[in-house]
Formats: C-alpha cells, structure tokens, sequence
C-alpha cells in the first residue's frame, strides 16, 4: 500500500500577485537607490574638486605663483592679444599633475610646461608626439562620476578666454580621434570672459587667464569668495543640434580658462531620451548633478551653486553675484545666499 502526499503549489493569479508586490517593491526602492547613488558620486565630485584646488595650493606654494590658466600664446607679453593656434595651448590641470600624484605623467612631458616654453611647441600641444600620447591617459580625480557619457561629436582640445575682444574660444578634435584624449569635468575659472580688466566684463577676470601669474595670497578680494575651479560637461546636444546626443565633452590637457558670463547652464540631467543633457552649452560651467553644479574656491572650499544660476544677463541679483564670485579684483561683497548656498 502507497501513501500519497499532494504539494499544494501556486495558483496563476497567486503568483501574479506575487509578482506585482515585488514590481511595487522595487519601483519604491529603485528611487531610493538612485538617490543614494547620485549622493555618492556628489560626495566624490566635491572630493576630486577639493584635490584640484588643493594641489593649486601646493603648486603655488613650490613655486610662488598659481599655474596659468592656459599657455595660450609664445610669451607672456602676448597674452590676451587674441586666440591661435600657433601656441602650446596647454592648460593648468596639466601644471598640477604632480600634485595629484601623476608625477610619472608629468615627467612624460619634454619640454616641460612652462610660462617660458616660447615656440618650443608652437602648433598646439595635440602636435607634439609626446604630449599627444599623453592626453591619452585617464585621470580619475579630473572625472566626475556622475558624468558616464561619452560626446558624439568631439572633445574640446583648448578653451580660451579674451575679455579684450569678449569672445570665449574652443577649438575640439572630432571624433574618433577626439575620444582618444582623457577628459576632465574640471575647468580653472577665467572669470567672466577672462583678462585684463580693459572693458565692462574684464573688471571680472578670473584666477586663471591668458598666460596669468597669480598667487592665493594676492588674490584682492580673497579666496574665500573667489572660485577658482568648476565643473563642466563642455557641451550639449544644442551645440551639435542632436538631440539626445552629448554633443562635446573637453580634455584635460587643454582645460583652459572657462567663462561665467554665461551663467551655470540650467536643466542637465541624466544621459537619457531626447533631452539629454539638457540645455548646457560648451560656454558654461555644468553638470549632471541634481540642481547643482559644483565650485572650488579659493580658500579650498567646495560649494555648489544652483543650476540656471546668472544665465540671464545683468539678471539682479544672481548674474551680478555670480561674477562678483568668478571676479578676483572687483572689490564686490559676494552674497553666497543668490548663488543657492
């Protein structure tokens, strides 16, 4: 004689409810995890900003002087005379290599980059075989990990700020070619449209300009409320009109002076549909944080300042209190409270 035993399993609508209670679960987790995730990568953005400012520090403490925002002509008394090619355009992360442990790297470079270095690369750095090869190596500490895409269309090799002719100047490599080079989120602040302080939007220049020498301790309106770096995506599907697609991203070895007369760009967001991206622009300082986008100042503090801050022009108060912060010398109290701190 058998004994049988029957299992009782599930019945079709039993696991469909099953099924739907773990789907509820996990759309209510899911936000949560993102939102932990994007904390995360905020935290090791500001990290890597504070290690940029820092190793600033350190550079103008070995060597008495900030490193220049980018070498954008043969000599020092050519600065700010207009953009060329014709020049090392190599810009001051490249200086700070040393100081943010890639002295291996830095030693790469012959010649090694100087406010002296004349015509010894005269055609940009992308023309010389051993800067070339170098560009090429990615640098964690430059990239923000919030920013996984890469540009559809090509990466800024130079950035260039001239508030004598009040144009701000990129030139890129198209891809491919373009995304052989390592990228930075990381741009030195040339102020609103850089050097030297000879019209309405010179008299805020920046930090890092043309060819500039300037040191954290002569900063006039202190380093406390003066920025010194940013972050920036270099571009957005408005630029290359591809809607959906990243459009530029910029490299370290070039990460010249970046503008703030356009304002933080507003609306950026993930690298999803067709508004990917957002409306940054190559021009402005952006992200792909929620609502913010990170600064270093000058005293090496990290804060970050509202998305769609100053983008209106003469906009009062934040546009005017944005350049007071990226303006070095103009005398103007800063108000922390209309950038969003």
């Amino acid at each position: 004689m058998k004994n049988v035993s029957k299992s009782r399993g599930f019945t079709l609508i039993e696991l469909l409810v099953v099924i739907a209670i773990i789907a509820i679960l996990i759309g209510l987790l899911l936000p949560a995890v993102q939102k932990v995730r994007e904390a995360a990568a905020r935290t090791q953005c500001q990290n890597n900003l504070k290690q940029v400012v820092l190793a600033s520090h350190n550079y103008d403490s070995a060597n008495n002087v900030l490193p220049p925002g980018i070498l954008g002509h043969t000599s020092v008394a050519a600065a700010n005379s207009g953009f060329t090619f014709a020049a090392p355009c190599i810009g001051a992360l490249t200086f700070l290599l040393p100081y943010i442990e890639q002295q291996n790297l830095y030693q790469q470079l012959i010649p090694t980059p100087s406010l002296t270095m004349g015509n010894s690369i005269p055609g940009g750095w992308w023309g010389n075989a051993t800067y070339f090869a170098a560009a090429q190596a990615k640098i964690k500490t430059y990239v923000c990990p919030s920013d996984n895409g890469q540009p559809s269309y090509g990466v800024f090799v130079i950035f260039y700020c001239d508030a004598n002719s009040l144009t701000f100047t990129g030139g890129y490599y198209p891809n491919p070619t373009g995304l052989l080079f390592g990228r930075s989120n990381y741009e030195p602040s040339g102020g609103s449209i850089g050097a030297p302080a000879v019209n309405y939007y010179g008299q805020w220049y920046g930090p890092f300009t043309d060819m500039s020498a300037n040191k954290v301790g002569a900063i006039p309106d202190g380093t406390a409320y003066t920025i010194f770096f940013g972050e920036t995506l270099a571009g957005g599907p408005t630029d290359t009109g591809t809607p959906g697609g990243r459009g530029f991203s910029a490299s370290w070895m070039g990460a010249g002076s970046m503008a703030t007369a356009w304002g933080v760009a507003s609306a950026t967001g993930p690298l999803t549909g067709a508004a990917a991206n957002g409306t940054a622009h190559w021009y402005q300082f952006s992200s792909f944080h929620t609502n913010v986008v990170n600064f270093a100042f000058g005293d090496g503090s990290v804060r970050p300042i509202k998305q769609g801050t100053g983008v209106n022009f003469f906009s009062n108060p934040d546009w005017y209190q944005y350049m007071y912060a990226s303006g070095m010398q103009d005398g103007q109290v800063v108000n922390l409270g209309s950038l969003g701190q």
